[in-house]
């Protein structure tokens, strides 16, 4: 089976200089100083790339950090908002009203929640995670703010 020519690199004609250069070359050339920029500097340099090749800002955002290795799991640095628990409250909730969009869902939380405990089906006890008094309701909302209590209830 015979094979064509191979695909010649990309090549970017400077209009103010003499050469040409290949975007590969531009663009491992700008790596580095990428990787090690700090987030003002990152942007100049995407300007300056941006200029220079006529990408889009997006793309050359995803050409260097393609360069830079960079996976996408790396990338994430926010863990998940909800525990299993309130994970399984809520696919509950979202099972009892027939799978509708969390638009709608958020509504219909407050009707669903007193009917769903009734019949068993949601233990809103279990999702309690934190308890004060009234003296100490300061310290409850500080938790929930931090994140360290989630459903915390105020005992008189």
């Amino acid at each position: 089976m015979a094979t064509g020519p191979a695909t010649p690199p990309l090549i970017w004609k400077s209009p103010l200089a003499e050469h040409t250069l290949p975007i590969g070359e531009i663009t491992a050339a700008v790596v580095d100083r990428y990787r090690s920029a700090g987030r003002m500097d990152k942007g100049r340099i995407l300007d300056e790339l941006c200029a220079v090749t006529g990408w889009h800002r997006k793309h050359a955002v995803r050409a260097l950090a393609s360069r830079v290795g960079i996976s996408p799991e790396a990338r994430r640095q926010r863990g998940p908002t909800y525990g299993a628990t309130i994970r399984d409250a809520l696919v509950a909730l979202w099972e009892a009203s027939d799978r509708i969009c969390g638009k709608r869902l958020k509504v219909m939380i407050p009707t669903l929640l007193p009917s769903l405990e009734r019949h068993g089906r949601l233990k809103l006890d279990e999702l309690i995670t934190g308890r004060c008094t009234l003296d100490g309701i300061n310290d409850g909302f500080e938790a929930l703010r931090r994140g360290r209590s989630i459903r915390t209830v105020v005992e008189f």
